[in-house]
């Protein structure tokens, strides 16, 4: 039986959420290793959201800058990312999709419920897997009930000292 989840320590909440969208660097480069064999090639996608902490959003430029696609869907006046939007721009590609689960800067807090529940249904409507979803979840921590499991995430991203803990060091739970 697979474990609920594992958790990796990692020297911060911005490697926590790095690791993830490296991923999909690396299976972006298998493929392209696959199709320079005779394999079929396609550009994977990253889709996130305009509101994300610089941690997710300026890795996801830079792999858009090495050749990934990146999809951006904008949050409405209040600061909240419409699930049927997220779910629209998911695409036979996407990989992965990131979105924040409370903002840093205004503490607009997603539904990440509706979001994996939305991007599950247009990923059937598609014929595929839904993507892996990922959330920096550094400042949900100890403030609002969370758990990744229980709203359908791949991956989220923690920092110690959003809890009391010593900075420089995070986890990234898988």
């Amino acid at each position: 039986a697979r474990p609920a989840g594992r958790i990796a320590f990692t020297s911060g909440g911005t490697e926590a959420d790095a690791a993830p969208l490296l991923s999909v660097l690396r299976s972006a480069l298998a493929a392209s290793g696959r199709a320079a064999s005779g394999g079929s090639r396609r550009r994977l996608r990253i889709l996130t959201t305009g509101i994300e902490h610089a941690a997710v959003f300026e890795q996801a430029r830079l792999l858009e800058s090495l050749g990934l696609a990146l999809d951006v869907v904008d949050p409405g006046p209040d600061g909240i990312v419409d699930p049927g939007k997220i779910a629209d721009a998911v695409r036979k590609d996407t990989a992965l999709v990131a979105v924040i689960a409370v903002n840093n800067e205004t503490g607009a807090v997603q539904d990440l419920a509706g979001i994996s529940r939305a991007v599950a249904e247009a990923s059937r409507s598609l014929g595929r897997k839904p993507p892996r979803l990922h959330a920096d979840a550094v400042q949900a921590l100890g403030k609002i009930p969370f758990s990744p499991a229980g709203l359908g995430l791949s991956s989220a991203a923690f920092s110690a000292h959003k809890i009391r803990g010593p900075r420089g060091v995070g986890a990234l739970w898988l």
